[in-house]
């Protein structure tokens, strides 16, 4: 039996020990592979990135052995579907063999720009917390402890900078393979972001919609495991 291997990416201020309770969700043809990126988890003593490019260029290198054998797919969750992308036209670049599915979860195709959204990473430290709150995701101890507040709050708005600051290229080619995108029907995400995604692809594009705002993942991760299972498994 062929096993693929899921590398997944988390949100803004999330790390790998996000996955962690998933691996009882798949069968054995898929190894969840979840990415430390710098600042959290075994990392927490690195530097926090510089910009979107700095975070791509650490995750290639850090996956590029893992890729060249056997298959893998990506799922990333909001900042991680950014990563996702981003890594997956680095990898076409390098001629380097590419994931067989991409999942993309809780973020619009990032062609499509909006004026209204809110930019986090300006707003001061106290209106930051409460709209990252509102999100939900984020655990209102991390942010009421002052050691973990001190650490956790810079990550926190550089994760959101980088990403609110990272430019689409509008000339980059289609995705040349099947994508998958989930959305929560509440999220701060219009009809034409979900619908944009079927452009950034040359092959197949579903999309699913599910109850609840930004975090709709964590109510829904059997039926989430389920497509992936369908669609890599």
């Amino acid at each position: 039996m062929s096993i693929v291997k899921l590398f997944c990416f988390p949100y803004a201020g999330g790390s790998a020990s996000y996955f962690s309770s998933w691996k009882s969700l798949f069968s054995s043809s898929i190894e969840l592979c979840p990415i430390e990126l710098k600042g959290r988890g075994r990392r927490v003593n690195e530097s926090h990135y510089k910009d979107f490019n700095d975070l791509v260029e650490d995750v290639f290198w850090a996956i590029k052995p893992q890729i060249t054998t056997g298959n893998y797919a990506f799922f990333g969750h909001s900042m991680g579907t950014l990563i996702s992308h981003r890594l997956y036209h680095k990898i076409a670049e390098s001629n380097l063999p590419l994931p067989c599915h991409l999942f993309f979860s809780g973020k619009g195709a990032p062609h499509i720009s909006r004026d209204d959204l809110t930019i986090y990473h300006k707003l001061d430290d106290e209106i930051f917390r409460k709209e990252v709150m509102d999100l939900g995701g984020t655990s209102k101890v991390v942010f009421e402890n002052k050691d973990l507040h001190n650490l956790f709050l810079p990550m926190l708005k550089n994760d959101f900078r980088i990403c609110e600051e990272n430019l689409f290229d509008l000339y980059i080619k289609p995705i040349n393979k099947d994508i998958t995108v989930f959305v929560g029907k509440d999220d701060d995400i219009s009809a034409e972001e979900i619908i944009g995604w079927r452009d950034q692809t040359s092959g197949i594009c579903n999309i699913h919609i599910f109850n609840g705002g930004h975090f709709f993942l964590n109510h829904y991760l059997k039926e989430i495991s389920s497509i992936i299972l369908r669609s890599v498994g």
